[in-house]
């Protein structure tokens, strides 16, 4: 057989493999980004919406029962809503192309090596943006993505304020503090942190039930001084910083939970200046008030011919909401030390 025909035939063999192995090739991928994605995704309520906008509110949770006397009617109560949020949505997309001289060099472990990042490029995407637009953005009202878009992620009033910040204004002119000074983490700096958490209120101006009956986690990075910080913090019995091994009062209180995107840039490169930010969250508070919401989870489509190298062209895409309506879920500390 002429050399053209066989590597015709090859190429031909090599298109039909690829097209039949794509699907589980690229779900691979997924799976690869998962250790980096699912305990980001863990944290925020996933809406799978039905339509293209949506509205969210968050209703007042608080209020007290009334004494009613024998024959009267019950006292109804009306529960006031915050700020409705509006989520904008957020498209991304990846593509790669198998080229001709793949195709025709019998490339399969580069074609199938690309095809396995594509696979991983849109969950990680997903858990990246999550994670900057609640925490490592978090202490800031405005910031910009990795696309160069600026991307508005504060609460109340219209977004004037940032998640973690030192003066938030309730309705009933009230504020709260959920945002600690530049402290290093430790025990006596995380108790003043946990301790910001006490005065939430909520659209009624009573107390939030922050950390009751819920699980509560300490948010770090991956730095690996937090992260063993963290851990101790978590674990250990005796209070380490203490010459008098005080007893620990964080051990079993707090789950320590390393965020793999907390302490990068927008695009995802690393930011050491971002190392040593601690966050506490209330994971209940979390999946009400923290909003992904998906309108396509990542799709891959194609083979399509790619007219202009010969090669055959894969995409995929995903579309999602993300916003935060309250900043009852925690407080912060962007620490530098």
């Amino acid at each position: 057989m002429a050399a053209g025909a066989v590597t015709g035939a090859n190429t031909t063999i090599v298109l039909s493999d690829l097209t039949k192995l794509s699907p589980m090739v690229w779900l691979d991928g997924a799976r690869v980004a998962s250790e980096q994605y699912q305990n980001v995704m863990d944290l925020v309520d996933t809406d799978n919406l039905d339509q293209f906008n949506r509205d969210y509110g968050s209703i007042a949770a608080g209020g007290f029962g009334e004494v009613t006397s024998e024959g009267a009617d019950y006292q109804v109560q009306t529960h006031n809503q915050g700020d409705t949020l509006s989520l904008a949505v957020v498209k991304r997309t990846s593509a790669y192309s198998i080229t001709e001289d793949l195709t025709d060099g019998n490339k399969y472990r580069e074609a199938l090596g690309n095809m396995r990042n594509l696979g991983e490029r849109l969950f990680r995407t997903r858990a990246r943006d999550v994670v900057h637009h609640i925490f490592t953005f978090g202490f800031s009202t405005t910031y910009t993505d990795s696309s160069g878009a600026t991307v508005t992620n504060g609460v109340a009033n219209a977004s004037t304020e940032a998640i973690f910040a030192d003066t938030h204004t309730m309705a009933d002119t009230s504020t709260y503090d959920n945002l600690l000074a530049d402290t290093a983490i430790g025990e006596a700096n995380l108790r003043s942190l946990v301790d910001l958490t006490t005065g939430f209120l909520d659209e009624d101006g009573y107390r939030v039930p922050w950390g009751a009956g819920s699980e509560k986690l300490l948010l770090t990075s991956e730095d690996v001084p937090m992260m063993h910080a963290g851990a101790r913090l978590t674990t250990q019995e005796w209070n380490y910083s203490s010459q008098n091994r005080d007893i620990n009062v964080f051990r079993g209180q707090y789950m320590h939970t390393p965020l793999f995107f907390l302490n990068t840039l927008a695009t995802g490169a690393i930011d050491t200046t971002k190392d040593k930010y601690y966050i506490v969250v209330d994971r209940s508070l979390m999946k009400r008030l923290a909003i992904f919401a998906d309108h396509t989870k990542p799709t891959l489509s194609g083979p399509f011919e790619d007219n202009w190298n010969g090669g055959m062209l894969w995409r995929a895409k995903t579309r999602y909401d993300k916003g935060v309506q309250a900043a009852h879920i925690g407080a912060g500390c962007a620490a530098t030390t």
